[in-house]
């Protein structure tokens, strides 16, 4: 596919087993998790393979786990 490969911006977060959305140039798609982690909104990520109409998408850098409260 012409976007596998290409950085995105997540819009609206990844979550565990839910679809967000990633914007390519000017393009919105459904994307999902490569490894199923949660991606919060406003991360940049790569995508991986398209399957049918979602992205597949890989955090450009490690996302920092969230803090436990108390730690």
């Amino acid at each position: 596919s012409r976007l596998t490969g290409r950085h995105a911006l997540v819009l609206s977060a990844i979550g565990h087993d839910d679809a967000g959305e990633i914007r390519v140039d000017a393009e919105e798609w459904r994307a999902v998790s490569a490894d199923g982690s949660p991606i919060p909104a406003g991360v940049e990520v790569t995508i991986v393979e398209m399957r049918g109409t979602r992205a597949v998408v890989r955090p450009l850098t490690e996302i920092d786990p969230v803090p436990e409260i108390g730690d």
